[in-house]
């Protein structure tokens, strides 16, 4: 099973991925990675880098240089990129994959680039994505002095507008691999749903538990006008799509 990952994947943060993983990790057959997209992230990166590399000849001048011609312009020169996916794999594999349990982890920063990637590399993953509504993900950004310092209320609402869009159209393409999951919705009924479309069996009083353990967290201040407006400037499209109101 450690070729079929499980990917959590938030539109923003502050939209219960955590609980999320929490979840998942109720089942003992799983190894549900904190926020390790960051890891994957420069890996699809690197690939992006790679192809461009390809379409200025880097092929062909592999090809060239292990035919011997080895006094010519080389400087895109990459390996096949399947033997890099292959490399990838196994390190992936080699990384999360503790004591040969099904692995996964959760990101909050990640969105059609890491799930390009993972489709290429992991033809069995399974993903989770969730949404919350934005303005009480973005409130609770905005609460905290570090996780306001990141980032505004306006770079938040454009992530959660572009992210969300990217995972409902996924999910209608690829009902196989995906399940777009709303924060609000997330109860016993629902997290049993989610063990259904990974493959794997819930344990109803150990899910129970974690849903009734509120960890992490702090407390909230009003969302001032301006984010408001900044959130509902860039979101209130993607709101109605998932239906929340204003």
């Amino acid at each position: 099973m450690s070729d079929r990952p499980i990917i959590v994947l938030a539109s923003i943060g502050r939209s219960g991925s955590t609980l999320m993983q929490r979840v998942l990790n109720s089942n003992e057959k799983l190894v549900i990675w904190g926020e390790n997209d960051s890891v994957v992230n420069c890996l699809a990166i690197a690939l992006r880098h790679l192809k461009i590399r390809m379409d200025r000849g880097g092929d062909l001048q592999r090809d060239r240089f292990f035919q011997g011609m080895r006094n010519f312009w080389t400087s895109d020169m990459v390996p096949p990129i399947e033997d890099v996916l292959s490399a990838w794999r196994k390190m992936l594999i080699g990384l999360y994959s503790s004591g040969g349990k099904r692995w996964g982890f959760k990101g909050v920063d990640s969105g059609e680039e890491l799930v390009g990637l993972m489709d290429r590399v992991f033809p069995g993953v399974r993903y989770v994505f969730l949404v919350r509504n934005p303005l009480d993900a973005v409130q609770s950004f905005m609460s905290h002095e570090y996780t306001k310092s990141v980032a505004s209320a306006a770079t938040r609402a454009q992530d959660w507008s572009i992210r969300s869009e990217f995972f409902r159209a996924y999910t209608l393409a690829h009902p196989d691999r995906a399940l777009l999951v709303r924060y609000e919705d997330l109860t016993l009924e629902k997290c049993v749903e989610i063990f259904c479309h990974v493959g794997e069996t819930p344990d109803l009083g150990r899910i129970s538990e974690v849903l009734g353990n509120e960890v992490g967290g702090w407390p909230l201040k009003p969302l001032c006008d301006s984010d408001r407006n900044e959130v509902l400037n860039y979101c209130l499209p993607g709101m109605k799509t998932f239906g929340y109101t204003s």
